[in-house]
């Protein structure tokens, strides 16, 4: 009976992890996914901004279009400016009839501001633009966001996020539930932080574009930049420290994205987590006030 009972708890555990593994991963496997519906092609081109001054800038992005004409958007890291696209970078976008989204400062008075991806169109106007949603704690990071919205590029909705950003489920699930069929991040790193966590930090941009089904450009000023399937695939990746560095690619745009199951299970787990928490704390502090053993205080 015992050993039974050992078969059947061993086929009960593998069918409830297979049904677990087909429910979380039904889409990946399905031939009619989302993902699998391809929209226009968008070929990207990222520039490393770090310790380079804006007539170098200029000078290697003329270089990066010179060797491939047929780039449509041009993406520089958080912080590339201090300030709003210089105008320098907006006479570019006119020459050259190319998109441009690069990180910068949008100033609200003398002390704040907005940590900004801003995209410039062939026109040279600032067609769109998204703060940080989440500045970083303890640095002055700016303020968070008052909002999110999709860029309506020429090639379809675009979710625009700053760095660390991609790193709260929360704040890149409202992108994709808005309608995103792709996914831009820009980042900002210290290279003082070291190559580990350059390298740690990188593995979040593959499970995102996983989790969500949605391709994934994420460009920093130095470092690890990536460019990702819908299916977490690395398609092309800078190496550490990659200081000027570019990095070239095409990405096909979903019909749209999906949040992922555990949207939903992560948050109820979380409460039943506290639940549970509070529940043996109160229960030990009644059993210690209830049984007390002589001699102890």
């Amino acid at each position: 009976t015992r050993t039974l009972s050992k078969k059947h708890a061993t086929v009960f555990g593998l069918t409830f992890f297979a049904i677990l593994i087909f429910i979380t991963n039904y889409e990946i496997s399905s031939k009619t996914g989302p993902w699998q519906k391809f929209n226009n092609a968008l070929k990207v081109g990222g520039l490393h901004t770090d310790s380079l001054e804006l007539p170098e800038i200029i000078s290697k992005l003329d270089t990066m279009i010179h060797d491939d004409p047929n780039i449509d958007l041009v993406i520089l890291g958080e912080y590339s400016f201090f300030s709003e696209p210089p105008q320098a970078l907006i006479n570019w976008c006119k020459k050259h009839q190319k998109f441009v989204i690069c990180g910068g400062i949008e100033n609200i008075d003398q002390t704040n501001f907005f940590n900004t991806a801003f995209v410039i169109n062939k026109t040279g106007q600032i067609e769109f633009k998204q703060a940080k949603a989440v500045p970083i704690q303890f640095f002055n990071d700016g303020l968070p966001a008052k909002s999110q919205e999709l860029w309506h590029s020429p090639w379809g909705k675009l979710g625009l996020a700053v760095c660390y950003d991609l790193s709260f489920r929360t704040i890149m699930d409202n992108l994709v539930k808005a309608g995103a069929q792709g996914l831009i991040v820009i980042a900002n790193e210290n290279l003082e932080w070291g190559k580990i966590e350059y390298f740690v930090h990188s593995r979040i941009a593959p499970v995102r574009a996983a989790e969500f089904k949605l391709p994934l450009v994420r460009i920093g000023i130095n470092g690890i930049s990536q460019i990702i399937s819908p299916s977490g695939q690395i398609l092309n990746q800078t190496e550490f420290p990659a200081i000027g560095k570019t990095i070239i690619g095409t990405i096909y745009l979903a019909k749209h994205g999906r949040v992922p199951f555990d949207n939903i299970l992560g948050p109820i787990c979380s409460w039943l987590s506290c639940i549970v928490a509070v529940f043996l704390i109160l229960k030990n502090l009644w059993l210690n006030s209830k049984f007390k053993i002589p001699g102890l205080h």
